[in-house]
C-alpha cells in the first residue's frame, strides 16, 4: 500500500476499487485531520463524519471502524492490450503493471513464455495491480 502511495502520490481508492476499510469487531473510532473541502465526497458515503473546521484551516473526521464503509459502486478496470515492444520480456512487462510473468503467461494462453515477438499484444488482467503503462 505505501509503494502505490508513493508512485500515485496519493491514496484514491476509487482509481482501482480494490480496497476498503474493514469492520472491527470493537469501537474502534480514527479521527484525522484533512481538506475542509473533503466534506462535499461525504454525501456518498457512510461511516465517515466531519466534526468540525480547525483554526489551522483543516477539517476534523472521525471514521467509525465497527461499521462496514460503503460508497459508491467502484466498476472492475477492464484487461489493458500491452503491445510488446523491442527489449521487451514477460518479466519486464509483469513488473510495470504489478503482476507476476507467470500469471500474464497463463492469462494469455502462451505456448512459451520466454517467447515473445515485437508487435504481439499481451492482455493485462482488470487494468493491473498498480499502475498503467509508462
Amino acid at each position: 500500500m505505501i509503494d502505490y502511495i508513493r508512485e500515485q502520490g496519493t491514496i484514491n481508492p476509487s482509481a482501482d476499487g480494490n480496497w476498503s476499510f474493514a469492520p472491527i469487531a470493537d469501537k474502534a473510532k480514527i479521527t484525522f485531520e484533512t481538506s475542509p473541502i473533503a466534506r462535499n465526497h461525504l454525501k456518498n458515503l457512510t461511516g465517515i463524519t466531519y466534526l468540525e473546521t480547525l483554526k489551522t484551516g483543516f477539517a476534523k473526521y472521525r471514521i467509525d471502524l465497527s461499521k462496514p464503509a460503503s460508497g459508491p459502486k467502484m466498476k472492475r478496470h477492464s484487461d489493458i492490450i500491452y503491445t510488446v515492444k523491442a527489449g521487451d520480456t514477460l518479466s519486464h512487462i509483469g513488473q510495470r503493471f504489478g503482476i507476476s510473468w507467470r500469471k500474464l503467461a497463463e492469462y494469455n494462453k502462451l505456448a512459451n513464455p520466454h517467447r515473445i515477438r515485437v508487435g504481439q499484444q499481451i492482455r493485462i488482467p482488470n487494468g493491473g495491480a498498480t499502475r498503467a503503462s509508462k
